[in-house]
């Protein structure tokens, strides 16, 4: 994450406020370049977590699956830098697909409709 970009208060409430997640999401956009929100899960007795998130959603509004859920626990620093490498994990997963997939353009799917079946994070 890019915590070079926060202003000092802002800076300071994610650290103050790190063990609470959901109070942190109003800076992603500020330490992650399009990143704008996480999707936090619904637990099995109906309550949304506040710890364990399973999409990453972009400032255009696009959501992108994580390759697993995540788990938002420890310091802030820590947690981020962790999201970071599950981010990444998770779109090498889909660039796979797609990749493997484009081999049969015109053959299975055009190349067109391709295009739209994967993100464009």
């Amino acid at each position: 994450p890019r915590f070079y970009f926060l202003s000092a208060v802002a800076l300071r409430d994610m650290l103050a406020n790190g063990t609470n997640p959901p109070k942190i999401m109003p800076y992603l956009g500020d330490c992650y370049d399009a990143l704008a929100n996480l999707r936090f899960v619904r637990l099995e007795d109906g309550e949304m977590s506040d710890k364990i998130v399973d999409t990453m959603v972009a400032k255009d509004g696009e959501e992108v699956a994580l390759h697993e859920n995540f788990s938002l626990e420890g310091e802030v620093e820590a947690y981020l830098n962790r999201l970071t490498e599950s981010m990444r994990k998770s779109l090498k997963i889909i660039l796979s697909d797609a990749v493997e997939k484009a081999v049969n353009w015109e053959i299975d799917t055009p190349r067109h409709e391709w295009l739209f079946n994967y993100p464009a994070q």
